[in-house]
């Protein structure tokens, strides 16, 4: 309804002269309210020309360079650090090694989350090298085991014939000849 009476409103714009002085003026209703307005300018303030131009342009001006501001703002404070954080968390990923992340102590959102990232991959990648660690260990028991007999802890047939090829090998690099 209230757009409706809005869509009701009619502009008049006239000129007169008042107390000597050429004026333009400009009446409306309000319905909503039950009022009129009225508004009195000189002809030259309201359409002034170059006046008003130079204004409407350095308006522009004036927002487009605040705009600016805030842009090259945005990009050092949230920007450019979010995309840091998303090349280092990429990195990781595609590594699940150490990736060295800088230290970020700004103390808002994306400094929080720099540091939790930080201290989470950290983790990762201790736990990762400790299981790594671990897998070789194993897997050197594992060939020990395979190779020595478990009951007398001698070389089996299997440690036999890897331990001759390994002396076949350095032999023959040698020029040597081997006698059993």
């Amino acid at each position: 309804d209230g757009a409706a009476a809005a869509a009701q409103v009619d502009l008049e714009a006239l000129d007169l002269v008042v107390q000597g002085r050429r004026q333009l003026i400009g009446l409306t209703w309000l319905p909503e309210i039950q009022w009129f307005i009225l508004t009195m300018t000189p002809p030259t303030a309201a359409v002034g020309g170059n006046g008003l131009a130079s204004a409407v342009l350095l308006l522009i001006v004036a927002l487009n360079l605040v705009l600016l501001a805030a842009l090259l703002i945005l990009q050092k404070t949230v920007v450019s650090r979010v995309v840091r954080l998303d090349a280092l968390a990429k990195a990781f990923g595609d590594s699940g090694h150490r990736v060295d992340i800088p230290e970020d102590r700004s103390g808002d959102e994306i400094g929080r989350l720099t540091q939790t990232f930080r201290t989470m991959s950290e983790r990762i990648a201790c736990h990762t090298e400790e299981l790594e660690r671990e897998v070789a260990e194993r897997t050197e028991k594992l060939e020990r085991m395979a190779q020595t007999d478990f009951l007398t802890g001698v070389m089996n047939r299997r440690g036999m014939m890897s331990r001759l090829e390994v002396e076949r090998n350095r032999l023959a690099r040698a020029g040597t000849l081997m006698g059993l």
